[in-house]
């Protein structure tokens, strides 16, 4: 099998400790399922859903992840703290989603591989009340995973 000698030769340069051990065939592409990938987070300031710009480095690795990858799509999920109406989260929630997915769309994720969903304050990341938890849980989770066929 290829993925398994590609695997072994991978494997051996490791355990030699030097990038001088050339592959004897091209490397293959290993089946990968992203399911397996842990979730990402974008943390967002009080009553906000626009981007920061220390969260950009981990939207263009998730965007070329998908560009690369279009049986794969993104499950964006906007959060917010449990302070305010829930109208009010409900619409900011679904905001900050947005704006994740549409950051992904300006990177040339296509639309298809980007699912929005909002849960407002339903799903805390972190209990409690304090200002550290309520950080906490003004957030966007994205997780990747296989495109039903």
């Amino acid at each position: 099998n290829n993925t398994i000698d590609t695997v072994q030769q991978i494997i051996k340069i490791r355990e030699t400790k030097t990038d001088t051990v050339k592959l004897t065939e091209p490397a293959k592409k290993l089946d990968f399922n992203y399911a397996d990938m842990p979730e990402d987070q974008i943390l967002f300031g009080i009553g906000k859903s626009d981007i920061q710009s220390i969260y950009e480095g981990r939207l263009n690795f998730n965007a070329d992840i998908l560009r690369k990858n279009p049986d794969v799509q993104v499950m964006i999920t906007g959060h917010t703290d449990a302070t305010g109406s829930k109208a009010i989260n409900e619409k900011l929630s679904m905001q900050r989603a947005e704006a994740v997915s549409f950051y992904l769309m300006k990177k040339g994720v296509p639309a298809k591989q980007i699912v929005v969903n909002s849960l407002a304050s339903d799903d805390p990341a972190v209990a409690g009340s304090t200002q550290t938890a309520r950080s906490q849980n003004r957030r966007v989770v994205l997780k990747l995973r296989q495109m039903e066929k």
